[in-house]
């Protein structure tokens, strides 16, 4: 998108918003002035929760320990300095509030959303697979995942993050383009009604080498769960493109509604795009550290007010394939380049910098770890966290009652 249209759009969307009863309700004070900012380093866990079983896990250190010449986003992430470019800045572990170690349930925390509870695995809709699928494609139920026309799209339970949230569609790019992968995953998130479908595309899908990477784990219900572990298949190297196809159920407030309802613009970069997208949302799909960091920086030059919402998911990419040097390479991008966040910050704005749970590159498996997460407010006049054992939720307290207040 042009973002020299951002304005008219959202004009065009704030009119439309009127017009169906769904802007400023009444009663609700127009209070903020500046901008809030909150980019979500995922899989950036700072030690084990006293829950975690693996007691070692500590992505931050780990990386540390690997190379430690950053100039600024150690010290941000640890709490060692409290001030950066003029802007003050206040601190705080956050632990987290939901069950397990999940992208998509840590980002509905930090918005103030219900974690879902419900578990869906393949076993539960295979019947429904060959309902939908079995007069087109040619189906093969291998067990562990289901293959659709002679391993063109692989279908299996996701188990690097939270058991029973997420299912797996996997595209072969040398034999279907990636709308129609995520066509197929749009229908699987119908047909399995799973909160979250990853449809996923790289070239070269080979069958023997998925059998190589089914693994099992037990889930929080000690049920043992088998899917295939993505990262050891080697497909973020061979043009590998994801999107998140998200399915909550019933729409419950959040920090984007609230933003929304009173008028204010809302951006959307990285995967929080894929999670909570709506029409009337600027919506930015990115993997890319780079991108992501200009489009923000693009943003704030022509959004004035409102909600910026970002995710980098890199670094949690990087833990899934145990590379602690791409992870270092991802975390020094953002050391040189959050200078131009920023930099483009008015006095009123906020910016917040956070993760969703941890996903330590030397813990020696690709799972995500259960971490306590940092919370860095970076601004002019911050708000004080009074609650000595903080969840994550604390973000979505911070800015709807000092912000979106009604």
């Amino acid at each position: 998108m042009n973002l020299c249209l951002l304005n008219n759009i959202f004009l065009a969307k704030i009119q439309f918003l009127f017009q169906h009863g769904l802007c400023i309700e009444k009663g609700m004070r127009l209070k903020m002035k500046g901008r809030v900012i909150l980019l979500v380093i995922d899989g950036m866990g700072i030690g084990a929760m006293s829950d975690f079983v693996d007691k070692s896990a500590n992505t931050l250190r780990s990386i540390l320990n690997y190379n430690n010449d950053f100039h600024v986003i150690n010290k941000l992430l640890l709490g060692q300095i409290n001030n950066l470019y003029t802007k003050n800045i206040k601190y705080k572990r956050l632990n987290l509030g939901y069950v397990g170690a999940d992208s998509l349930l840590g980002h509905m925390e930090m918005i103030g959303v219900e974690p879902v509870k419900k578990t869906t695995y393949i076993c539960d809709f295979k019947k429904k697979i060959y309902e939908k699928f079995e007069s087109k494609n040619n189906i093969c139920d291998y067990g562990d995942f289901i293959s659709l026309n002679g391993n063109k799209i692989i279908i299996s339970n996701n188990i690097e993050g939270e058991l029973g949230v997420g299912i797996n569609v996997l595209g072969d790019l040398d034999k279907i383009r990636y709308e129609e992968v995520l066509k197929i995953g749009k229908l699987v998130s119908k047909i399995s009604t799973a909160p979250r479908v990853l449809a996923m595309a790289a070239n070269t899908i080979r069958q023997f080498e998925l059998e190589k990477c089914i693994e099992e784990r037990m889930s929080f219900d000690n049920d043992i769960v088998r899917g295939i572990v993505i990262s050891k298949t080697g497909i973020y190297k061979r043009n590998y493109m994801v999107q998140n196809i998200i399915n909550l159920g019933e729409k419950q407030e959040n920090l984007i509604n609230g933003f929304l309802k009173q008028g204010y613009e809302v951006s959307l970069i990285g995967k929080t795009a894929d999670f909570f997208s709506t029409e009337y949302t600027h919506n930015f799909p990115e993997i890319d550290t780079n991108k992501i960091i200009n489009r923000i920086e693009k943003i704030m030059n022509v959004q004035k007010n409102g909600f910026i919402y970002a995710n980098i998911q890199e670094i949690d990419l990087a833990g899934h394939a145990q590379d602690v040097q791409k992870a270092y390479q991802i975390l020094k991008i953002i050391d040189n380049e959050i200078i131009k966040i920023i930099s483009c910050m008015n006095p009123k704005d906020i910016f917040i910098i956070s993760a969703d749970h941890g996903n330590d590159p030397n813990i020696g498996h690709s799972y995500h770890t259960r971490e306590q997460v940092p919370l860095v407010m970076i601004g002019e006049n911050l708000y004080d966290i009074k609650n000595e054992r903080a969840y994550l939720n604390e973000i979505f307290n911070i800015i709807s009652k000092n912000y979106i207040i009604k």
